[in-house]
């Protein structure tokens, strides 16, 4: 029993999601930097709809990667709309200064700016706004003064597909979940028919049961049917919670590896409180 506990714990933090640092919108300048001691940014998750997410101005050397973005800059696109509906001048929904609003705004720097693994979704006007000279992408160079249609592009490809990433996540959560509900269910049905010999490998494997079969093969009865019923609430909370609208991948881990860790530690407990039973009769 104590291997199956093993394996699922393993698959809990397989599956567990990257976490994000909640951090209040990233505003840098006229920091000094090298190439061998860059600003990096990193792990973050930053929502600001009253302006930019990150902005960096004036930083030579800057790495910007993996963290989340969403919603900034919004409020800032409902002001420019309501102007325009109330004075009926299209004129009045152009950006006058671009830097004031977006996900991530690098300006001004003179050596070499990397961004990558981001995850931006929701935020008006620019995702990812730059113009350095010398600016990685995926560590290829990439000499360019305004971001253009195709250019954006790329970074569709590395950091604008949020849901995509996120629904491939919970499908492999999903596989997990299901294959550790399945094998759980599979591994207790042996220990419920008195099939499994004392051993060193496989079962409830403790002292008391080890040295005497009258206490083994009950107790491993009694805890292999809770292990069954572990895994089929493990199997049938995967996929019951699967199609529900969860906000994210990191909920659906938590609801499910709920289930499985409660079930377990129920198990647990219960298991020993017969065993006690068991060798005060034996």
């Amino acid at each position: 029993m104590m291997m199956m506990v093993g394996f699922l714990l393993l698959t809990l933090a397989i599956s567990a999601p990257p976490a994000y640092q909640p951090h209040p919108p990233i505003i840098i300048q006229n920091q000094p930097t090298s190439s061998d001691n860059p600003l990096v940014i990193e792990g973050y998750e930053i929502s600001n709809p009253a302006g930019p997410g990150i902005q960096v101005r004036d930083v030579d050397h800057v790495i910007i990667r993996n963290n989340y973005l969403h919603d900034c800059g919004t409020k800032v696109s409902e002001q420019r709309q309501r102007l325009v509906k109330e004075t009926g001048d299209a004129r009045k929904g152009m950006l006058d200064k671009p830097f004031e609003t977006g996900a991530i705004l690098v300006f001004d720097a003179q050596g070499t700016v990397q961004i990558s693994g981001n995850e931006v979704r929701g935020n008006d006007d620019y995702d990812v706004q730059t113009h350095p000279d010398d600016w990685k992408y995926d560590g290829k160079p990439v000499v360019f003064k305004l971001a253009s249609d195709e250019q954006m592009a790329m970074f569709e490809i590395d950091a604008a597909t949020p849901d995509e990433r996120a629904d491939e996540g919970m499908v492999v959560l999903l596989i997990l979940f299901v294959a550790s509900g399945l094998l759980l269910t599979a591994l207790s049905l042996p220990m419920i028919f008195h099939e499994v010999p004392p051993n060193y490998w496989y079962g409830f494997r403790v002292r008391a049961t080890l040295e005497n079969e009258e206490v083994w093969y009950p107790a491993n009865a009694y805890a292999g049917k809770r292990l069954f019923w572990v895994g089929i609430g493990t199997l049938v909370g995967a996929l019951v919670v699967f199609p529900l609208p969860i906000p994210n991948v990191g909920v659906y881990a938590s609801i499910v590896g709920g289930i499985v860790m409660v079930g377990l530690v129920v198990t647990l407990v219960q298991s020993f409180l017969y065993l006690r039973t068991l060798t005060d009769r034996h």
